[in-house]
């Protein structure tokens, strides 16, 4: 099939037509990768400036064209998940407590044992922030990646309003070490896969598990798994 391109002058099966094709989608690529760098620049400068950079949406706050203020009913439902966890509740448990009150999440979906962990380790809350914890991997994919160290990572204080008071959030960090509460991801039985512990997913950051049906076997988020397609969801705040 023929394409006629008039502006350009060519047909795309004649042998300048590809010639000038292919110049001209290498041309526009190197334009997206050379927009997409000076974009990143620019972010990452902010982040040194200490600058908080595209926050959209957090549970507990309302956020609206760069300014951030506190959502008094979702600052009480946060205080309630740290007064509980502090108190012995585990995130479970907290995450079912939540459901029989029909408190609606972020982006709707289900409360469970992550979405809780996420809030409880979210340093935002006390109105502080951790910025550039990831990062674009590159201009086609415009996937994001967990900083690992890749990258800088800048502590900023007082960006914004306080919900919780940085004595309580570290009380719960020293209860969250104890209790190791990512500990579900290792299973000492997984090892036995070749995949196992090595494949991670893209959404949730939670290990894929082996899951076999019949003859046929394939590798799946352990979040969808157990909880459903609405549990896995990006919980980096």
């Amino acid at each position: 099939m023929d394409v006629y391109f008039e502006e350009q002058n060519i047909h795309s099966i004649s042998n300048e037509g590809e010639l000038m094709l292919t110049i001209l989608a290498s041309y526009a690529q190197e334009e997206s990768r050379s927009a997409s760098e000076n974009c990143k620049w620019r972010i990452r400068k902010r982040f040194e400036n200490g600058e908080l950079v595209n926050l959209r949406f957090m549970f507990g706050y309302k956020i609206s064209k760069g300014k951030i203020e506190i959502n008094p009913t979702q600052a009480a439902i946060i205080r309630m998940i740290f007064d509980d966890y502090i108190a012995g509740l585990g995130s479970s448990t907290i995450a079912n407590k939540l459901k029989e009150m029909n408190v609606e999440s972020l982006h709707g979906g289900t409360w469970s044992c992550y979405r809780i962990l996420a809030i409880l380790k979210n340093e935002k809350l006390t109105g502080n922030a951790m910025l550039q914890k990831k990062y674009v991997v590159d201009h086609l994919t415009k996937s994001l990646k967990q900083n690992n160290g890749q990258l800088p990572k800048y502590y900023v204080t007082n960006t914004h309003p306080a919900i919780i008071d940085q004595e309580t959030f570290d009380k719960v960090q020293e209860r969250l070490s104890q209790r190791n509460p990512w500990s579900q991801d290792i299973n000492l039985n997984e090892n036995r896969y070749p995949f196992s512990s090595k494949i991670k997913c893209g959404v949730c950051g939670r290990n894929f598990k082996r899951k076999k049906a019949g003859n046929n076997v394939s590798w799946r988020c352990s979040t969808y798994l157990v909880h459903g397609k609405s549990a896995c969801i990006d919980v980096t705040p």
